[in-house]
């Protein structure tokens, strides 16, 4: 796979768990890109940005269901035309136990075990276009379901 990365790409990173903001902080200021990274203590269900980002990762287990619908609202506005949501989903596991303990541990991290076909709704219900599931071809527990603004 090649990745190419641009130069003038900016990213902005947004979390509320201080651990994580800690984390993303050290590892930022160790980058050569430090200078086109921003990191905020941010609610994603109270984002501020209106018409700013190309792209967008949700991480959808590490966000409690009550908190999603307003987070893809304000996602959604921040997005530029046509931009992109990449919905990040835990991948069902093949055995029932596996998946039942991916489920449990989800749940107790504060998150929610999205499937596949329910984020697909979710995304449609809240205007995202074009939303479709990206085929997986690795063995990494996660799936993405994508969709753009208008």
């Amino acid at each position: 796979m090649l990745i190419v990365w641009r130069p003038p790409c900016r990213v902005v990173g947004i979390d509320v768990w201080e651990p994580a903001l800690a984390l993303a902080e050290a590892n930022v200021a160790g980058s050569a890109a430090r200078d086109r990274i921003e990191i905020r203590k941010e609610d994603a269900s109270e984002l501020r940005d209106s018409g700013a980002f190309d792209l967008a990762w949700f991480p959808s287990p590490f966000l409690p269901r009550s908190k999603v619908p307003a987070a893809l609202d304000r996602t959604y506005r921040a997005l530029r035309s046509r931009g992109w949501m990449v919905f990040g989903l835990s991948a069902s596991a093949a055995e029932p136990l596996a998946q039942r303990l991916n489920e449990l541990r989800i749940v107790r991290s504060g998150g929610y075990a999205w499937s596949e076909p329910d984020a697909k709704e979710l995304l449609r219900t809240h205007g995202f276009l074009d939303v479709r599931a990206v085929e997986r071809s690795w063995s990494e527990p996660v799936a993405f379901v994508t969709g753009r603004t208008a």
